[in-house]
């Protein structure tokens, strides 16, 4: 190990004036002695680390729900979705509704069924009609208040004259 006088005067010993042999760069004087059990003992923390995190990630991906229909895993954003959380409102998952593809796949065959019903039963004077809801059913203001709701579906069928109304969509 050397020691360069001009680069010690200018940075003093914790600045880059030392340069040890087989070494490309100066280095400040502790760097340059080197520590051989401080490195050792760095090197097994960051193993450890290692260690650990691999072995969270692998009780997170057992712990990691599966999609009903499907048996696919959910993704990150999805499981994140799905976590009940105080949004400040009366809907706990604000997220599921919209960005779960299932509505969207069944709510037109519920449609045709509902549809179907209704001619069905239109020649024995009874009314039918959907009401679709988008949004939690809950007591409170807001579309889901159960009230509203039966409230919405009574004048739904006084008037018999629109076959199908949504909510919360």
């Amino acid at each position: 190990m050397a020691a360069i006088q001009e680069l010690l005067r200018e940075h003093g010993p914790a600045g880059p004036a030392f340069w040890r042999f087989g070494r490309e760069d100066r280095q400040n004087l502790g760097d340059a002695i080197g520590n051989p059990r401080r490195d050792a003992a760095l090197a097994r923390r960051a193993e450890n680390g290692r260690r650990r995190q691999a072995q969270e990630a692998a009780e997170r991906e057992a712990q990691r729900p599966v999609r009903g229909n499907c048996g696919q895993k959910f993704t990150d954003d999805r499981w994140k979705a799905g976590i009940a959380v105080d949004w400040g409102c009366r809907d706990s998952h604000p997220h599921l509704l919209r960005e779960w593809p299932t509505p969207g796949l069944v709510l037109p065959g519920l449609r045709s069924w509902a549809r179907s019903v209704r001619d069905d039963l239109a020649s024995e004077g009874i009314w039918t009609g959907p009401l679709s809801i988008g949004c939690q059913v809950g007591p409170g203001p807001g579309d889901g208040d159960p009230d509203a709701l039966a409230e919405r579906w009574y004048r739904l069928a006084q008037a018999r004259d629109t076959f199908e109304t949504t909510v919360g969509f």
